[in-house]
């Protein structure tokens, strides 16, 4: 790990891989990586946009059954989606 002055900066202000040490909230230690690969690149790929599907709702209210139907149907679909 990289020690941090006060203010939460990387206390050996070496060329690190990463940005500047920060404090957020009650975490210590958050630094942004650059990433290799860009949302572009994946966008380019796999020739469609990334989505996300959120499923919130009480319990046994059915968001797993939902999620499960979901995820089977874009298995199947003739298209290249990825799920997880």
């Amino acid at each position: 790990t990289n020690p941090t002055n006060d203010n939460g900066t990387n206390a050996n202000n070496n060329n690190s891989t990463y940005g500047e040490v920060k404090t957020v909230g009650k975490s210590s230690n958050i630094a942004w990586h650059e990433k290799s690969i860009t949302k572009k690149d994946y966008h380019t790929k796999n020739n469609h946009k990334s989505t996300i599907l959120w499923f919130t709702g009480l319990s046994g209210s059915g968001k797993s059954t939902l999620a499960n139907a979901v995820h089977a149907t874009l298995f199947e679909s003739p298209r290249h989606v990825q799920s997880y």
